[in-house]
């Protein structure tokens, strides 16, 4: 191999290395949008069970008491 096989293998070579780094830029990119994605659903999720939350303790929950407290007199 001379000097001009040489540089022909590493331009090759480079030009593969860039091709890999492009679909590993491509492929990540991808990957934190999906990421990026799931973490605003949580985020929905735990908004939805937030407010849930609230219903049940004020009053969903007083009810249930209200409803115990007027059984007990029955007994």
């Amino acid at each position: 191999m001379d000097a001009k096989d040489l540089e022909a293998i590493r331009q090759i070579v480079k030009e593969e290395t860039n091709e890999i780094r492009r679909e590993l830029k491509k492929e990540t990119d991808e990957i934190r949008q999906k990421t990026q994605n799931i973490y605003t659903r949580l985020e929905a999720v735990e908004e939805e069970t937030r407010r849930t939350r609230i219903i049940l303790e004020n009053e969903t929950n007083p009810n249930i008491k209200a409803i115990a407290e007027g059984h007990l007199d029955l007994s």
